[in-house]
């Protein structure tokens, strides 16, 4: 290589220069559901990689986030002991409830966390001296949920769930809005606002305007982290997305009728189901969801955790499995604890050591799926 064709690599990687990294930094988010809006999205190799970055664009050591008490396993143990190692601490709250989350916020928070399927409160969208970043991984890439039509800044995708559908590929994805004002918030997020030590002094809002956030995402701790997504896993990702809608459709379709059944049978102690008119977000989830209320259920026998265990042995076509986003029908035995998405019934709140069993309903013909669960339960 030349001293010149150094010097131009040296002047595209420090921005100095633009280049098709800076002039179309990621893919439009219609592939993503969205509208189609000049928003950005960012790659990255995982959902927890991707939740991860999202933050640490947002906050850094002394700085606090508000995070909805109703969030996934995955993200709660991320929040409860890594955030903290970093200087990061995270309030655990009732978003429900807007005095607390007001009491939640001070000067050092940069975020308020909720996840998608948990119901939103038009509270969090009017508070804009801080980011709404929304987990939207049970909304399918934006085909049964759009956070962004709904207040959100940020939202974050496990991609490898609902977007790739076959679990071939492990990768995860930011969007921003683009419609966070930075610059009116500049004391709360200098890392934009004010000049870059590792980017020759460059100030992110001025050279990339409302797409300063992303573009800080990508070009600091992308390079300085390096969780980029492998060649192989955006192949399976966009042919997963081909079929998106249909298998979303089937998804939903079947976790209706399967919460439908579970919920008429004498041996189910309770089902949550945002698609049941019993879920107390029934009324929300008609409102904020489209094409269906996703693959996604908890259940309870009632004879409880042994008659559960006992049940989940003697599944034939269902697969025992952790993950939401197969072709196959997947059960797992779901602790319930502080800080899992899990709302249990009122009778059940109190009670941190429950069980539950938490399906992602497949693609398999219902009828299939119903008759395994039928001789499951039978056996219990």
């Amino acid at each position: 290589m030349s001293i010149r064709e150094q010097a131009l690599s040296l002047s595209l990687f420090s921005l100095l220069l633009p280049s098709s990294s800076t002039a179309v930094p990621m893919e439009q988010t219609f592939l993503l559901g969205e509208r189609r809006r000049m928003l950005t999205v960012g790659w990255r190799t995982s959902g927890q990689a991707a939740r991860w970055m999202a933050i640490a664009g947002l906050a850094a050591a002394s700085d606090n986030i508000v995070s909805a008490s109703t969030i996934s396993e995955e993200a709660y143990t991320q929040f409860r002991y890594r955030f903290p190692s970093q200087g990061i601490s995270v309030k655990f709250i009732d978003v429900e409830d807007a005095d607390v989350l007001r009491n939640a916020i001070d000067d050092r928070t940069k975020a308020v966390y909720v996840e998608s399927l948990s119901p939103p409160h038009p509270v969090i969208a009017s508070i804009h001296i801080l980011t709404l970043c929304r987990d939207n991984t049970p909304g399918a890439g934006g085909y049964l949920c759009r956070p962004i039509d709904h207040g959100a800044d940020i939202v974050i995708h496990s991609a490898s769930e609902r977007l790739g559908g076959l679990g071939h590929a492990i990768a995860g994805a930011i969007v921003d809005s683009g419609k966070f004002p930075w610059n009116v918030h500049a004391r709360r997020f200098l890392h934009l606002t004010e000049p870059a030590p590792g980017y020759h002094g460059m100030k992110f809002w001025e050279k990339f305007g409302d797409k300063a956030y992303i573009f800080y995402v990508r070009s600091a701790l992308l390079r300085d982290a390096g969780p980029c997504l492998n060649p192989f896993a955006a192949f399976s990702l966009l042919a997963g997305m081909e079929t998106l809608s249909v298998r979303m459709d089937r998804h939903s379709g079947n976790a209706l009728a399967l919460a439908r059944w579970l919920e008429g049978h004498e041996k189910v102690a309770w089902v949550v189901y945002p698609g049941l008119p019993s879920h107390p977000s029934f009324e929300r989830a008609k409102r904020y969801l489209r094409n269906g209320f996703g693959g996604l259920l908890f259940f309870r026998l009632a004879a409880g955790d042994e008659a559960s265990q006992a049940a989940m042995r003697k599944f034939k076509l269902v697969r025992n499995a952790d993950g939401i986003g197969t072709t196959q029908t997947l059960v797992h035995y779901h602790r319930v604890a502080t800080g899992s998405y899990v709302q249990e019934s009122p009778s059940q709140q109190s009670d941190h050591n429950t069980a539950a069993m938490r399906v992602s309903v497949g693609l398999e013909h219902i009828d299939d799926i119903i008759e395994d669960f039928r001789q499951a339960l039978a056996c219990v």
